[in-house]
């Protein structure tokens, strides 16, 4: 567990050596030699060995492999977005998830130094991702703004005999959200989609040959007007 700003302690583990691992977060996680462990972009802080009722110290400098981290701010047509949980993810190197505070803020902490990708979650209407990949430096704070502004409307979808597209579950994918929906009885969906080209996408057994296919289609997107009927064509 934590005890302080870059200090860490152990209780309760089994006499004998033993070799310590810096995880994701900031997390220090201790491996006996008999146990086996994935070491993945976890960083070595060093070995120890273990003995009862007497305390070990491990000091271990990280250098360049120091981690950084990222701030993120979140907003909604311009305006801050609290009680967003935000990612970063560094394919599974150093990372970890916090949450926006009142001004749209959240700062992760104990990032691996990289590339990362920052992605956030706003309930009840979808994960959208930064523009781009965020760098992090050593021991340094990056920062970054996910825009989550949303456009409602309405499609209605049919195939290409202009038949509607009843009760089936479609993808929407766009601007860095996607999300799945279900169209109604008669082949509308209301949805809240971020500005841009935006591809809707289904997977239907087809009425002829009772194969399984994948339509789609893109537009552009807030529509000129309220409802949009897009056709879904095969791929």
């Amino acid at each position: 567990e934590a005890t302080g700003p870059n200090t860490w302690s152990g209780r309760d583990l089994p006499p004998g050596p033993g070799h310590v691992l810096l995880g994701r977060g900031e997390t220090v996680i201790w491996y006996g030699s008999s146990g086996s462990h994935h070491a993945g972009r976890k960083v070595r802080l060093g070995d120890v060995e273990l003995e009862a009722g007497v305390v070990r110290t491990l000091d271990a400098e990280l250098g360049e492999r120091t981690p950084g981290e990222v701030l993120v701010e979140v907003l909604s047509e311009g305006l801050p977005q609290p009680g967003v949980r935000v990612r970063v993810d560094s394919g599974g190197a150093l990372g970890g998830t916090a949450v926006t505070g009142p001004e749209g803020f959240a700062l992760v902490t104990g990032v691996f130094p990289g590339e990362v990708q920052v992605l956030a979650q706003r309930e009840g209407v979808g994960r959208f991702r930064a523009a781009g990949p965020v760098l992090v430096e050593t021991a340094r704070r990056s920062q970054v703004r996910v825009d989550t502004t949303v456009v409602a409307g309405r499609l209605r979808l049919v195939d290409a005999g202009g038949e509607p597209h009843r009760n089936k579950r479609v993808l929407l994918a766009g601007g860095g959200l996607s999300h799945s929906a279900e169209t109604s009885a008669d082949g509308r969906l209301d949805v809240l989609l971020r500005p841009g080209v935006v591809t809707v996408s289904l997977r239907h057994h087809d009425r002829t040959s009772g194969k399984l296919q994948r339509d789609r289609a893109e537009l552009a997107w807030p529509p000129p007007n309220g409802e949009v009927e897009l056709k879904l064509l095969p791929e």
